[in-house]
């Protein structure tokens, strides 16, 4: 589903500044004289922004963090959870990589998916602490 979304973010700040890009977007209302691309005035949504790329690496990894089942201390962590770990800190890594030369719009978007999904994971993972996802699985059945 977000594929579509970060397409749709670089074309658009992509090509924004361009001269009659504008144009043929609205035919009931004017193209407006000038257009400005800045979030709360700080960030220009159309040029990297490398604070906004570190964020959301690190949103990235603490989401990826937070979704790894904790362990008992004496039991040893199987091949997929080697694997998740790996993962947790490759995908940082690349989000650094390939959001660095992208408009910052995108990085933005990626931080803001990414800081909901790490407070949809820490609600999930209280439920699981205090044993309120196997009461409700077992109530249904």
């Amino acid at each position: 589903m977000q594929l579509p979304i970060l397409i749709a973010l670089y074309r658009i700040f992509l090509n924004i500044s361009r001269p009659g890009a504008l144009a043929g977007l609205y035919g009931f209302i004017s193209v407006p004289a000038e257009l400005h691309t800045s979030l709360l005035g700080l960030i220009n949504l159309e040029e990297s922004n490398m604070v906004i790329v570190v964020l959301a690496a690190i949103a990235q990894y603490l989401q990826g963090r937070f979704s790894i089942i904790r362990r008992a201390p004496n039991e040893e962590a199987g091949a997929a959870e080697k694997m998740t770990r790996r993962m947790n800190l490759i995908i940082p890594l690349l989000t650094l990589l390939i959001f660095s030369g992208l408009p910052a719009a995108v990085s933005l978007y990626w931080l803001t998916s990414s800081l909901f999904s790490i407070g949809q994971q820490v609600l999930v993972n209280r439920q699981i602490a205090h044993g309120k996802l196997a009461r409700d699985a077992q109530k249904t059945d």
